[in-house]
């Protein structure tokens, strides 16, 4: 995406910081829902996917990073945890 993008995050980071507040544009989400099996009749024959923006998912996905590279430099969650970890499962 550019210098120019990455600058552009770099201020919307640094904006959502300082007020508390995410831009209204990221609070909003799709909701598809797709069929389990043919001719869904029941709510439970549906499962749904939520679609957010572009930039929402790229703001996401920073934070989540740096979350997980906090935790993991300091031993916060034990070495038996398996359960959402990235690399992990059961």
């Amino acid at each position: 995406m550019g210098n120019t993008a990455v600058k552009v995050f770099k201020q919307l980071g640094q904006q959502i910081y300082e007020t508390g507040k995410w831009p209204t544009d990221f609070l909003q989400t799709v909701i598809i829902p797709l069929e389990k099996k043919p001719n869904a009749t029941e709510c439970s024959d549906f499962r749904t996917i939520s679609l957010l923006g572009h930039a929402a998912k790229v703001l996401i996905r920073v934070l989540t990073k740096r979350i997980e590279a906090k935790v993991n430099a300091i031993n916060h969650i034990r070495k038996d945890q398996f359960g959402f970890r990235k690399g992990k499962g059961t």
